[in-house]
Parts: C-alpha cells; sequence; structure tokens
C-alpha cells in the first residue's frame, strides 16, 4: 500500500534533476512539505497528498487543512507558485499522480473542498513535463 512517505519518495525521484527542500517551520503553520529550487533560485512550494479515489472517480483534498490552504494563497497571492502533488490510491493501488495549481490565488482558499476526478492521470514523465511548463510559467 502506498503512504504518503511513498508520495514524497516518488516527487523526489521524478524531480530528481531539482533541489527538494524540506522546511522546518514551526513558528507558523501551514508551511508546505517541499520547497523546490529551480536554477534560477526562484523557489515553488508544494504540499504532498496521498489520496484515496472513490466508486464515483473523485477525491477531494480533505487532508489539505485550511492553514495550508491560506499560506499557498498568501505565496501565490505574492508572486510566488506552488502546487499539491496528489498520489491517487484506488484498491490499495496507485493509480498515477495529479498536479493541482490554481490560476487565482484566492481559489487555494476553497481548494480543500473541490471534488478532483480521476481523469488525466499522470505517470512519472507526465509530472516532470508538468512542472517544467509550470517552473516556466506555460
Amino acid at each position: 500500500m502506498n503512504l504518503e512517505r511513498d508520495i514524497v519518495d516518488d516527487l523526489k525521484r521524478i524531480l530528481a534533476r531539482y533541489q527538494i527542500l524540506t522546511p522546518n517551520n514551526f513558528a507558523e503553520r501551514g508551511w508546505p512539505d517541499k520547497l523546490i529550487q529551480l536554477p534560477n533560485s526562484r523557489v515553488v512550494a508544494c504540499e504532498l497528498k496521498r489520496v484515496f479515489v472513490n466508486k464515483g472517480n473523485y477525491y477531494t483534498l480533505g487532508e489539505l487543512r485550511q492553514e495550508q490552504c491560506a499560506w499557498l494563497a498568501k505565496w501565490q497571492f505574492h508572486g510566488g507558485l506552488g502546487f499539491v502533488f496528489v498520489g491517487m490510491i484506488s484498491n490499495d493501488k496507485l493509480l498515477g499522480y495529479h498536479c493541482i495549481a490554481m490560476n487565482k490565488w484566492d481559489s487555494w482558499l476553497t481548494a480543500n473542498k473541490q471534488k478532483y476526478y480521476a481523469v488525466d492521470i499522470l505517470a512519472d514523465e507526465d509530472v516532470l513535463r508538468w512542472f517544467i511548463d509550470y517552473a516556466r510559467g506555460v
């Protein structure tokens, strides 16, 4: 069974060309699980979640706490890039991944209340391509 630490290992393997940092900020709640450093020293915030796809073929980010949503909203409001790397599980098997980013900063405030459908599932190479495009601002 895939655990959240397996999802972390997957992200590190897929984005091995990038420096991936683990922030330890206990003074402020909501900090992301990982910070990914781009070649130009820009940093992308990344929250990691393992979710279970239900019989309706969707999942929610109910495990994404409101302070995490607020942190990502504030980060994006100030020009930062951030996303949620999602490992989707069904019948105890990893289906693949979603990379969830928001077009508008305030959309993060309700990200944990939305339904996300398990379509357009990404494999490893798709995640890398998505991240490269996202980091370029495409």
